[in-house]
């Protein structure tokens, strides 16, 4: 079996070293399909306990080996379900538009015109980030699913009048805009309506296959560890 007994079999000494070869390659992973974001501080914490566990195999004098291994399946069961948990958590409350679903037809939409501003507007947030975006009238206005976008290739246009198709929020005053016809000489779609739904769809998509990657992650390596640890513990209680 020679080196791949280390994968099968390891000693305590081993196991740690395993899961810390796990942990930074699973933590690369995270970095170049989602960039550090939403699920990289679930997959930190997931790391951080299982190597505390791992660690209760080496150090064989902190406790008896029946603790341990009940210790030990309790985390392999509840840590995964609470890293997935986080991993949900932090994705929904990242700083988005949120809308349910998105509409399929233009005629679905809402619309309003008026004068183009300057610049964006920002709405200084006492706790978080503050939240920019554009206005028009008494309508607060985003062309991607944050809270920090505020339509930026609009303000070309200042003080010209147009016109924005848009679908509501369904709480506060924040608007998704699908299309922006602003009406000189001829009308120019600063932002098309086929081209925004397909950006918002093909962000949803990378958004849910983060998902999905980050619950098989979690998932695939708990079992293995788990799987991998049962002789620890038989050894743990053939040292009684």
């Amino acid at each position: 079996m020679g080196i791949f007994n280390i994968f099968i079999k390891p000693t305590s000494e081993q196991f740690i070293i395993l899961f810390l070869f796990y942990s930074i390659t699973s933590l690369l992973a995270v970095f170049f399909v989602s960039g550090f974001k939403d699920i990289f501080i679930a997959i930190l914490v997931l790391n951080i306990y299982i190597f505390f566990h791992a660690l209760l195999f080496h150090i064989e004098t902190v406790l008896d080996s029946k603790d341990i291994k009940e210790r030990w399946e309790n985390a392999i069961i509840i840590i995964p379900i609470v890293a997935i948990i986080m991993g949900i958590f932090i994705s929904a409350i990242e700083d988005k538009v949120k809308i349910h679903k998105l509409v399929s037809n233009k005629s679905e939409l809402f619309e309003i015109s008026g004068i183009v501003p300057n610049g964006a507007s920002v709405k200084t947030a006492i706790k978080g980030k503050n939240r920019v975006f554009l206005r028009i009238g008494d309508a607060r206005f985003h062309c991607a699913e944050t809270i920090n976008d505020d339509c930026e290739k609009i303000y070309q246009y200042s003080g010209k009048n147009a016109t924005i198709y848009y679908q509501p929020i369904l709480y506060n005053d924040d608007n998704l805009v699908y299309e922006i016809v602003v009406h000189d000489k001829v009308d120019i779609a600063v932002y098309n309506f086929d081209s925004q739904l397909k950006k918002f769809q093909d962000k949803r998509k990378k958004h849910r296959n983060e998902l999905i990657f980050f619950v098989m992650l979690v998932l695939i390596s708990s079992l293995y560890f788990f799987l991998i640890s049962r002789h620890l513990i038989e050894e743990l209680e053939g040292y009684e």
